[in-house]
């Protein structure tokens, strides 16, 4: 997935918006000639931009002796004629931009600098209610084209430009990706804020490794964001996100991945994929690399720690008419492997996180669910870039967890994230319960009530791939006696047969493993997957083999 919006291609442009204003403003505004100010700020923007943007605006107040400036009610946007000329000429830029600004305020502007030493410096510029569309079309022919730097823009008219303090308060922002290799899709941003400080363009500032994109610090803040899904069934949604470039961190608060549909509407929609719904209530990423992002736009930082989070799992067990053509689909550790966005992150912290599991079976129409409450644990080298995956493409998990919130589980995964096959493996302990406890899982999917008995201990290591899990289970219990259950043909209402409940429990049902005087009785799980069906769904139907191979 690439990055939504280049902050600095927009840091770029309102960089030559504010200078532009900047330059004409402190250089012939001191002669107070509105009309011919109005019409070298015009004429600065269309020479610029090849003709490209036109620009507008209500008025202009500018005071000489306090240096301050207004300017209000601001358009800024492509000539449409021009527009289609130059995508026909096959010049047109990858990103065409739209604004509207309410107030663009300036303090501290001084003309004698420019005039006695070609260096524009500014105290503060503030922007209010900015209004921004980006129209995105990746062109073929831009690949070659080396973009100027923003001093080579400048170096025309000014040595340096530079400002103390820039504050664009309350973005509104809308990218449309129009590029004819992905179906067209918006994404919107109902509220940006961006702080810059100390920003210096100059011939020198831009190897200056201190700065970022030529400031010493940018803060960007960012509330109520949301965009859609590749398959746009689905929408990521946040509250807020703070980056800091001085302090190298990116923190958001209540990112969310919400389905579109109830599950059974999704299932009809998706064939019976999985329906995946996730918060995370604070996720912070610490130390990052700020010369990997700003050089390369990799995400390379030392931590990523995810502080109270939901994740809910359905998975729906209907027959569905599948596609002639296998597909299998992806693994989370595959999906992350083929992101177009690399990362490359040390180690991911999770606290407090829990996971629900629920599995419809339309044999009993009930639901299954299983709980694992308050996850927490480590995952090391989470990467996707190719040197790193070459160095080690092994990333590893270590968690603890109460499952269906009462006792402890601990489980090791290893996930070879360079693998086309999307190996990975797992290891992990459960420790001692009732086995009445699985009564919701149990009811729903094997159509069984456990009456008593006792795990002892659940211990499996696990082998797995796209194509399904293989390896040894292992199952302690004792005194288990259950009660079988059939759909009633005249109410489709499930009730327990006792007659066949006493059969199974005296013949078919091992009540121990072990049993008296007999070895430990290990299953070895060979589980083919079925494609259309994910990790999760994948993972327990293994396990579940394993345990229905141990009693019976």
């Amino acid at each position: 997935m690439k990055p939504l919006i280049n902050p600095r291609k927009i840091l770029i442009i309102t960089s030559y918006v504010l200078l532009f204003f900047s330059l004409i403003v402190s250089s012939i505004g001191i002669w107070g000639l509105k009309p011919l100010l109005s019409s070298r700020i015009k004429e600065a923007i269309l020479t610029s931009t090849n003709g490209l943007y036109q620009i507008d605006f209500k008025d202009i107040q500018y005071s000489p002796i306090t240096g301050n400036a207004e300017i209000r009610v601001v358009t800024w946007k492509a000539d449409s004629m021009l527009f289609d000329k130059l995508r026909n000429e096959k010049k047109l830029p990858d990103n065409v931009f739209k604004c509207e600004i309410e107030k663009i305020k300036l303090t501290g502007l001084k003309p004698w600098t420019i005039i006695f030493s070609k260096k524009l410096s500014i105290s503060t510029i503030s922007v209010e209610n900015p209004f921004i569309e980006i129209l995105h079309e990746k062109h073929a022919y831009n690949n070659s084209n080396k973009a100027k730097t923003p001093y080579q823009a400048i170096s025309r008219f000014v040595e340096s430009f530079s400002v103390d303090k820039i504050n664009l308060e309350n973005i509104s922002l809308t990218y449309t990706n129009l590029s004819k290799s992905q179906r067209t899709k918006s994404s919107r941003i109902a509220r940006l804020d961006l702080e810059v400080s100390n920003l210096l363009i100059d011939s020198l500032s831009h190897k200056d490794t201190a700065r970022f994109y030529y400031s010493k610090q940018c803060i960007v803040r960012l509330e109520k964001f949301e965009f859609p899904s590749a398959d746009s069934l689905n929408t990521f949604r946040l509250n807020t996100l703070e980056f800091s470039s001085e302090n190298r961190t990116l923190t958001v608060q209540k990112l969310t991945l919400q389905p579109h549909y109830k599950p059974f509407e999704y299932g009809n929609r998706t064939n019976g994929n999985d329906r995946i719904a996730v918060v995370c209530e604070a996720i912070k990423v610490s130390n990052i690399d700020l010369e990997k992002l700003l050089d390369e736009k990799k995400i390379y930082a030392k931590e990523l720690s995810i502080d109270k989070g939901r994740l809910n799992v359905f998975s729906d067990e209907r027959p569905f008419i599948r596609p002639a053509k296998i597909n299998y689909r992806l693994y989370p550790h595959q999906a992350f492997a083929q992101l177009n966005l690399k990362f490359n992150i040390q180690k991911i912290s999770l606290q407090q996180i829990n996971i629900t599991f629920s599995q419809y079976n339309p044999e009993t129409r009930l639901t299954g669910y299983l709980y694992f409450n308050n996850i927490k644990g480590k995952l090391l080298n989470v990467t996707n870039d190719t040197l790193p995956l070459q160095q080690n493409p092994t990333c590893e998990a270590y968690l603890s967890t109460r499952f269906m919130k009462k006792n402890l589980v601990n489980l090791v995964f290893n996930f070879n994230l360079k693998d086309p096959k999307g190996a990975f493996g797992c290891r992990g302990q459960v420790a001692a319960m009732p086995l009445s406890d699985l009564n919701q899982v149990t009811n729903a999917l094997a159509k069984a009530k456990v009456d008593s008995g006792i795990l002892d201990s659940f211990s499996f290591n696990l082998q797995g791939d796209k194509y399904g899990l293989r390896g040894p289970v292992t199952f302690l219990y004792h005194d288990l006696k259950v009660s079988l259950m059939k759909e009633q043909e005249k109410t489709k209402v499930m009730k327990i047969k006792k007659l066949l409940s006493f059969v199974a429990n005296k013949s078919v049902l091992k009540r121990s493993n072990p049993l008296r005087n007999k070895p430990v009785k290990t299953v070895v799980v060979n589980f083919q997957r079925n494609p259309q069906k994910g990790f999760f769904s994948t993972f327990w139907n293994a396990l579940l083999e394993g345990i229905k191979g141990t009693v019976m």
